[in-house]
């Protein structure tokens, strides 16, 4: 089973791109090759709730 998405044209705007992202931070990439743009999206900002403190798990190689 495939799990890969091929489109014959790339979307030519923000309502027509496909979301990423894991609940937290999304983002959506639009446009032609040499005019991408991409749209960053943080839940914080809809929430209404003051930025969080974002910890990370302590794993060796962990950016900071």
């Amino acid at each position: 089973m495939s799990h890969e998405l091929w489109f014959r044209t790339p979307a030519p705007d923000w309502f027509e791109a496909l979301p990423l992202g894991n609940g937290h931070l999304s983002a959506k990439v639009f446009g032609r090759v040499g005019a991408e743009r991409i749209a960053l999206n943080l839940d914080d900002v809809w929430s209404g709730d003051a930025p969080r403190e974002l910890t990370g798990c302590g794993c060796p190689g962990q950016a900071s």
